[in-house]
């Protein structure tokens, strides 16, 4: 049944599970309008039709035929399509051949600025050629970031959306734009209307516009409002974000638990919950066989499902490896990332073959696949802005070894065997010793297999769905729209010219 006061809400974002994934936004982008819908909103997401996307698949239905945006004179044509999930959501897809169809990944290239000012321009531009005015744009990460910025000074969107608010949610702030080097991040300090030449389109720091022009900004966490709020976390935003402070919320990001449960999740060869739990050992020998490790239900399998970058704690992890792997423990890495790390990864499985398992690619049943057959999921992240991992590794009755930042802090509470209370062990200090002082502790702790299990059926009992995060986001929206319905007004009381704008027919 619609609730009261139902909102029209749009979402742009890069990328959107089941359409596209490069990691835990399009599980976010994917999941979110579920919610919103289940609670009685209405919810149009716009996202590019990148290559992978394939329309005969989703059964999509041509919309808009041949759109038109030029861009320093030169002009760019594009498609729209529509598929519709389920009821209260739907998807449209911008379709450009040299931005999008041509190229083989999502992000990575020289021209990303430009690809994502256009994708900006496009989806303001298809919400109008639709007659589409939202009560609120919902804008993820950099590559959205530009919009709020149109909408404020450019006439043309600013009178077509006078009556819409923006929110800029950040999944992570050290990506700001294509090129997120420190060498161009700080130039881009301008308030103005985004330049047309591609040459200063390339300079534009989307991320920083979004936050200096959104109604509201959320972040992925609680912590992680906090923390990027200082000179260590907020990559150069800091003092942006310090000023709009009272405009800043962090949501922790749900789970999609009809995916995300080991009694259904497709991935995972031996179903099981917590009724069965002891068919979780079948999916550790599953795990074990697959890597190449010895067969033992009794050796604790630390498992990880992570890009292997610096900011997941890898460097950490290198110089802890050497006497972690002296004990009785067995380590498996599924992922990809830099090919430095990835070189010092196949020295360790070559030097302790039957201890380290790895297979340097990511997939999500690779993921469900460590998932259920690890004992412990290790995330030493140098930040982490939410993550997922951990959250799903509870539901699997895997239970988490991490770094107390963003949302890890948010969400693993150290366990303290006296009191029988946490859900994992957690180490606050980013050194090689206090995280393997942290894995110990969990290592330990296995050893005590009751007292174990009833960590593991506590952690599976804990909800991280997106019930919550969705009613938080209406009061977010709600907020930003009274905040931008003050702001209008004082501008257009400045520039009653736009007024006869909107009224134009």
């Amino acid at each position: 049944m619609p609730k009261p006061n139902p909102l029209l809400i749009v979402q742009i974002t890069a990328e959107m599970k089941p359409y596209s994934k490069t990691g835990g936004l399009a599980d976010v982008t994917g999941a979110l309008p579920k919610a919103l819908a289940a609670l009685g909103h209405t919810v149009i997401t716009i996202t590019p039709l990148h290559r992978t996307i394939e329309p005969k698949d989703f059964r999509l239905k041509r919309l808009l035929l041949r759109q038109t945006i030029v861009i320093d004179n030169r002009k760019y044509h594009y498609n729209v399509w529509e598929h519709q999930p389920e009821e209260g959501s739907r998807v449209l897809f911008i379709d450009q051949t040299e931005f999008f169809k041509r190229r083989h990944r999502l992000y990575g290239y020289k021209d990303g600025n430009l690809r994502y000012y256009f994708f900006c321009r496009a989806a303001l531009e298809t919400l109008q050629a639709l007659a589409v005015k939202p009560d609120v744009i919902h804008c993820h990460d950099w590559h959205a970031g530009l919009v709020p910025n149109l909408m404020m000074r450019s006439d043309r969107y600013r009178a077509y959306f006078y009556e819409t608010a923006t929110i800029m949610t950040i999944h992570n702030i050290a990506f700001q734009m294509a090129e997120s080097g420190r060498r161009l991040r700080k130039k881009d300090a301008g308030r103005g209307l985004p330049v047309e030449t591609p040459s200063e389109i390339a300079r534009l720091n989307f991320m920083r516009r979004g936050t200096i022009y959104a109604d509201a900004i959320s972040t992925v966490s609680g912590q992680y409002a906090r923390e990027i709020r200082t000179a260590e976390f907020g990559n150069g935003l800091e003092d942006v974000l310090e000023r709009r402070r009272k405009r800043l919320f962090g949501i922790l990001n749900g789970i999609d638990y009809t995916h995300f449960d080991p009694r259904h999740d497709t991935n995972v060869a031996v179903k099981y919950h917590l009724a069965d739990l002891y068919k979780k050992h079948r999916n550790k020998s599953i795990l074990q066989k697959m890597l190449g490790l010895d067969v033992d239900d009794n050796v604790p399998i630390i498992g990880m499902a992570s890009r292997i970058t610096e900011q997941k704690g890898f460097e950490l992890l290198f110089e802890v490896l050497p006497d972690l792997l002296k004990s009785h423990v067995q380590i498996a890495i599924v992922g990809s990332g830099d090919p430095a790390y990835e070189k010092i990864i196949r020295k360790f499985k070559q030097d302790f073959p039957d201890k380290v398992g790895i297979q340097l690619e990511f997939s999500e049943k690779l993921a469900s696949i460590i998932y259920a057959g690890s004992d412990m999921f290790l995330m030493p992240s140098r930040f982490e802005p939410c993550g997922l991992g951990q959250m799903i590794a509870l539901r699997y009755g895997t239970i988490p070894i991490v770094h107390s930042v963003g949302g890890l802090a948010d969400t693993i509470v150290d366990y303290d065997p006296q009191r029988k209370r946490g859900n994992g062990f957690v180490f606050q200090d980013f050194t090689p010793l206090a995280l393997l002082a942290a894995i110990v502790r969990g290592l330990e702790s296995y050893k005590y297999r009751d007292r174990w299990e009833k960590l593991m059926r506590s952690g599976m009992q804990q909800s991280y769905s997106w019930e919550l995060p969705a009613k938080q986001y209406v009061r977010l929206f709600r907020f930003a729209r009274a905040k931008h319905r003050r702001r209008s007004a004082l501008s257009f009381k400045a520039h009653p010219q736009l007024i006869k704008k909107i009224n134009q027919p």
